[in-house]
């Protein structure tokens, strides 16, 4: 799709559209006045038998990756650059200023968390001793507890459950949760393991990638509706190149998710994202599995990961196919293999029965991590950062799932800059790729068959490489 005015919405209604495509995309749903039709411990069977699956691209390098693991590569800074560590537990162990006092009038010795408290007793002078000749004796028979865990800020996290942790610690200190950073404490430019995902390609067997979990999110939006937000993490977004330059706007993380709106248990449409946009389809339009018609098909673009219906080249943005998306039919992950499974009532995210039982509660609430899934945009006098006109080369991380607006009513998750009327289009055909890969006709693709090839060529400017065809879809698609 190329660059639309806001005016195309009225002139396609006028010229005879389908009238419920176009629905507002303003406001959000209150689901705090009533009650779920479902436990929010459980994820209803219907989710799971609509799950969507996913053809990566087949020469994809950024693959998807497991973000338990991802996190052990990052410590957490604010927009300072400054270092944020959890708080430790508030206990006479972990306090650095504690002492020995006696209570002489329980005749006890207490801690105390007091540093003002002399240490000046025979009494406690010898328990101390006493307690340091017992520690150095632990240490040297090499007893756990006798190592304290390192709580220093330097060091990288140890999994979701201490990003979990610090994410508490942030609502503590009053802290700017959307100002918060992964900082990888690796040099991802040389493209490690971690970034590439290397080896996390889907079985043969079953189509799962054991280690790359999804998250499933579960909204119950009341009178019927429930919404599954289906996440898919890839530790390196691989920006477009425009122009024959890039690429630009890569980031470190990316997060991209697609939506089934279910209304009485059965699934009605289906939003995919797509560079901060993305598109909406009536559920029975899509693609389904061979093997299982109730599957939908979606298909994830190089480098980039943004979400589309078909195969071939996805231009977006802007005109003349100066920047433009790749689908193909690379190796299939079925989502439903291996995920994180939650609710979501818009206050509190609550763990729910996924595919590895136990494994939510062994990751904690991290996904109360507000911040960014990756590095803050590198500085222009970084040696690794560089300039184009569209957009600098690292931009930030992206932020994570709670962040994707999943109170809206409408599917869309929000209005790309040129959608003036902020409507929410929902499809009933499918909007074909364009190129060599393509697999079926459009309008676009009706110019290759037009001559003598200066009447093309033509048609092909005054159309903006293809304006003309927006109208026509926007009309009949």
């Amino acid at each position: 799709m190329l660059l639309p005015l806001s005016c195309l919405g009225y002139l396609s209604v006028v010229l005879g559209a389908t009238p419920d495509i176009f629905v507002s995309t303003s406001g959000g749903v209150n689901i705090s006045d009533f009650k779920s039709s479902f436990p929010h411990d459980t994820i209803p069977d219907y989710i799971l038998k609509y799950a969507p699956v996913v053809h990566l691209y087949s020469e994809e390098k950024y693959l998807p990756y497991d973000i338990n693991e991802y996190v052990k590569h990052f410590v957490v800074r604010d927009e300072t650059g400054q270092m944020v560590a959890p708080v430790p537990p508030v206990t006479p162990f972990t306090i650095g200023d504690v002492v020995y006092s006696v209570k002489n009038a329980l005749g006890g010795l207490f801690l105390s968390s007091s540093p003002q408290v002399p240490l000046n007793t025979a009494q406690t002078q010898g328990e101390a001793q006493g307690q340091g000749q017992e520690d150095e004796k632990s240490a040297e028979n090499g007893d756990e507890d006798s190592n304290p865990p390192d709580i220093s800020p330097s060091r990288p996290l140890s999994g979701l459950r201490e990003l979990a942790e610090i994410s508490h610690s942030v609502q503590t200190r009053k802290l700017d949760p959307n100002n918060l950073f992964l900082s990888a404490v690796e040099d991802y430019s040389v493209d490690p393991d971690w970034i590439t995902g290397r080896g996390n390609l889907p079985s043969f067997e079953d189509d799962k990638i054991a280690n790359a979990p999804a998250v499933l999110i579960v909204v119950d939006k009341g009178d019927g509706i429930v919404d599954a937000f289906w996440f898919c993490f890839y530790s390196f977004n691989l920006g477009p190149f425009v122009m024959g330059g890039g690429p630009y706007g890569n980031h470190i993380g990316d997060w991209e998710h697609s939506l089934v709106r279910f209304k009485d248990g059965e699934p009605v449409l289906l939003w995919m994202s797509a560079h901060g946009g993305g598109s909406a389809y009536d559920f029975g339009a899509l693609e389904k599995l061979n093997t299982d018609s109730n599957r939908p098909v979606l298909f994830s673009a190089r480098g980039t990961h943004a979400n589309y219906a078909t195969v071939g080249q996805h231009s977006h943005d802007i005109p003349y196919h100066m920047l433009s998306d790749f689908t193909d039919r690379g190796p299939l992950w079925d989502l439903s293999k291996n995920y994180l499974a939650y609710t979501y009532d818009g206050h509190e995210v609550r763990l729910a029965n996924g595919s590895d039982p136990g494994r939510e509660d062994e990751y904690g609430d991290w996904l109360n991590y507000l911040g960014h899934w990756g590095d803050k945009k590198l500085a222009p006098e970084d040696p690794r950062q560089r300039y184009h006109p569209f957009e600098w080369l690292m931009i930030d991380g992206p932020l994570g799932p709670l962040a994707k607006n999943l109170l809206r009513r409408d599917p869309c998750q929000r209005s790309k800059w040129w959608n003036f009327s902020k409507s929410c289009r929902i499809r009933h055909r499918l909007l074909m790729g364009e190129g060599i890969e393509s697999e079926g006709g459009g309008c676009a693709r009706a110019l290759d068959a037009i001559g003598p090839y200066w009447l093309q060529w033509l048609l092909r400017v005054v159309t903006s490489g293809g304006f003309g065809c927006y109208l026509v879809d926007r009309i009949w698609g």
